[in-house]
């Protein structure tokens, strides 16, 4: 807000546009300020290029869907909304553009890590989130060969050890995840994302420990699991495998941050004890479990 007050102090007359899940769910909180003159909700890609038209002559403002803007009086209009389209509807960023260098960054899995976000929306309606209010009901992902591609070319162009995925539910898909774990595999990439418990329990065991935890398919440090996630899903995930695999399972487990889980601090402290014993508890498997390894290399 004060980068959009200083803006308009200092040049009134260039044009003020907001986006991102603020603006796309209360566009009219967002129109009230004097220094906002649209909004653009939800996905804007497309909204913005349309904008641009519109700003220069090219169409009218009430074209264009997912916008809105104040009107010749002052009025708010708010546009009929756009439909989602998934990543890989777009081309990739023009990453020839833009000092990447400036935005690989030190991170607690790697020296120079990079982000990516490889779907769009989310299925689920946790009333203390906005994505799916912004985004939609409905997660659309990339393919992962496309996912892989954009990678690897960070991987071959700027030197990336590690990568960040903003994805609302890596882990959405079980075979969809299988096949983008196998695909990464030979970037050797860290990487960290973010799940639910409630999904992942309903993994085989098999697939559980191959995807998140052997690294001949991908080395995923970490997959925090957040407060749309109960203590009880948790122990179940912990639970399921018996082999050494699930062990390590458990104790990346114990390391998650307990900040994102609604219950108070006496009883965090209690489900990480529990979390602890549960993985203890775990028998040693008689031998190590065999590498899986995926078969498909990934694209380029």
């Amino acid at each position: 807000m004060e980068a959009s007050r200083e803006v308009r102090n200092l040049r009134p007359h260039v044009k003020i546009v907001w986006g991102g899940y603020f603006p796309s769910i209360y566009p009219d909180a967002a129109l009230n300020a004097k220094y906002v003159d649209y909004v653009v909700r939800g996905q804007g890609e497309d909204t913005l290029i349309e904008l641009l038209d519109a700003v220069r002559g090219k169409r009218s403002f009430d074209s264009i869907l997912g916008l809105s803007y104040k009107d010749s009086f002052g009025l708010h209009r708010n546009n009929p909304e756009r439909p989602m389209k998934g990543p890989g509807s777009f081309p990739w960023s023009p990453f020839h553009r833009v000092p990447v260098q400036s935005y690989l960054r030190p991170s607690f899995f790697g020296k120079r890590t990079a982000v990516h976000h490889a779907s769009v929306g989310c299925p689920f309606n946790c009333s203390f989130c906005g994505v799916h209010a912004a985004y939609g009901r409905e997660e659309k992902m990339e393919s992962p060969q496309r996912t892989v591609a954009i990678l690897k070319h960070l991987v071959d162009e700027y030197g990336i050890d590690s990568v960040q995925f903003y994805d609302m539910n890596f882990f959405l898909g079980e075979d969809h995840a299988r096949e983008l774990c196998e695909l990464l595999a030979p970037l050797q990439l860290r990487w960290w994302c973010e799940a639910r418990v409630d999904i992942m329990s309903r993994y085989s065991d098999e697939k559980l420990i191959r995807l998140t935890f052997e690294r001949p398919v991908a080395p995923n440090e970490l997959a925090p699991f957040g407060a749309a996630t109960m203590p009880d899903e948790t122990h179940a995930v912990i639970r399921v495998p018996r082999d050494e695999s699930a062990r390590r399972a458990g104790e990346m487990l114990t390391r998650l941050p307990v900040a994102d889980v609604t219950i108070d601090e006496v009883e965090a402290d209690e489900v990480i004890r529990q979390m602890f014993a549960a993985s203890a508890a775990q028998p040693p498997a008689s031998k190590p479990s065999p590498p899986f390894r995926g078969e498909g290399p990934g694209e380029g």
